[in-house]
């Protein structure tokens, strides 16, 4: 029987040269098209993380603010250890009720004290312990104040201290205050490129004092020139923009003796934290809080002025607008990425409510306290 044999074609069959060339342009094609597109995910990827990184730190800082501008206002609790008995005189001695006091509910009594700044119509809180009570000024003599009249209902043993009650007007203030001639009876907007809240900021039951600083646009930088020295140094980019750290400075008061005396308690301030690396600064060119690192504030001054209260002011919202730019480069642009974000119409919630007291009550000084010497030494000048 005759067996069949292959052909010679059958035993030589398989891929051509052309075919082994075409298949490989298509596969260098596919894996060039596959390998563009995995690296056009990554820049993207990477650019959202640079972005969602950036988005994140700005948020964290505009929110730890709103908390520290609600705070603001806000005296220590108990008005002693670490902190200053905001009713003491220009020393930063505690007020102090000379004599003993018996308690009487209906009649008011004309007592003897020292170190007071109080005022006709504050509320103090009287002694401490079980004699502790909230007393309401009722008249004061001398100039510093020597005598108060008030009704006492429980009695008090000869010495004893009295502690304020109520909030600073002006528990947001600035380095660079508004002008003096503020219209009366009417909110008038400013912007600084500082912000400063004063009271039991960080809710430790101590008094503190806490700086947010924006940079500052120094004139004499020109493209390429190096940054200038110091905390709030600036540089300036390819558009002649400049940018710099956006800045947290804490003030602590420490009073070792513990009797609220400034004279020999200290104030330390902690080292400087950088919230935001860059953040782009106001300028003449750029002066608009959506262009930079600006606080605009509402400030409210009263048409008239109650008897026992001085001219006074206070901040009763802060808008705040950072343009914030990326430490990291865009792969994409090979440029920063930036982020503006706002909060506005931020309320320092304490001093909301002696601005609401103010309005019902129509008596401005009732629960408004002095800001303590130590607090005025510390910023500078400003007026109460």
């Amino acid at each position: 029987m005759a067996i069949s044999r292959p052909t010679r074609h059958a035993r030589q069959s398989g891929f051509t040269l052309l075919e082994m060339l075409i298949s490989t342009a298509l596969l260098l094609t596919l894996g060039g098209a596959i390998l563009g597109g995995m690296a056009t995910m990554q820049k993207n990827y990477r650019r959202n993380e640079i972005r969602t990184i950036l988005n994140g730190q700005m948020r964290a800082t505009l929110e730890l603010m709103a908390q520290e501008i609600g705070q603001a206002g806000l005296p220590p609790s108990g008005m002693s250890g670490n902190s200053i008995y905001v009713g003491s005189g220009a020393a930063g001695a505690a007020a102090t009720v000379t004599p003993a006091v018996t308690g009487n509910a209906t009649t008011a009594q004309t007592v003897a004290v020292t170190n007071a700044t109080v005022q006709t119509n504050q509320i103090v809180i009287a002694d401490t312990g079980a004699a502790a009570e909230a007393v309401t000024i009722q008249n004061t003599s001398g100039n510093p104040v020597t005598q108060i009249t008030a009704i006492f209902q429980k009695s008090h043993t000869a010495n004893f201290n009295l502690y304020p009650h109520g909030v600073y007007p002006q528990g947001i203030t600035f380095k660079t205050m508004p002008p003096t001639t503020l219209t009366a009876g009417a909110s008038t907007g400013f912007s600084n490129t500082s912000l400063i809240a004063i009271g039991d900021i960080t809710g430790t039951g101590k008094l503190s004092i806490v700086e947010y600083s924006c940079p500052i646009a120094n004139a004499g930088l020109t493209g390429g020139t190096a940054p200038t020295t110091g905390n709030l140094a600036t540089t300036i980019d390819a558009n002649n923009v400049q940018w710099g750290p956006l800045l947290r400075t804490e003030y602590s008061y420490s009073d070792p003796s513990n009797n609220g005396n400034d004279t020999t308690g200290t104030w330390t301030a902690q080292p400087p934290a950088t919230l935001l690396a860059q953040v782009r600064v106001a300028t003449t060119a750029n002066g608009t809080p959506a262009d930079g690192c600006r606080f605009d504030y509402n400030i409210f001054s009263p048409a008239t002025t109650a008897t026992g209260c001085t001219t006074w002011w206070m901040v009763t919202s802060v808008n705040v607008t950072v343009v914030g730019e990326s430490q990291t480069n865009d792969p994409q642009t090979n440029a920063p990425l930036t982020i503006t974000k706002s909060f506005m119409n931020i309320q320092p919630r304490n001093i909301l409510d002696a601005y609401n007291l103010y309005n019902y009550n129509n008596t401005a000084c009732g629960e408004f306290l002095s800001i303590p010497t130590a607090i005025v030494t510390e910023i500078g000048t400003f007026t109460q």
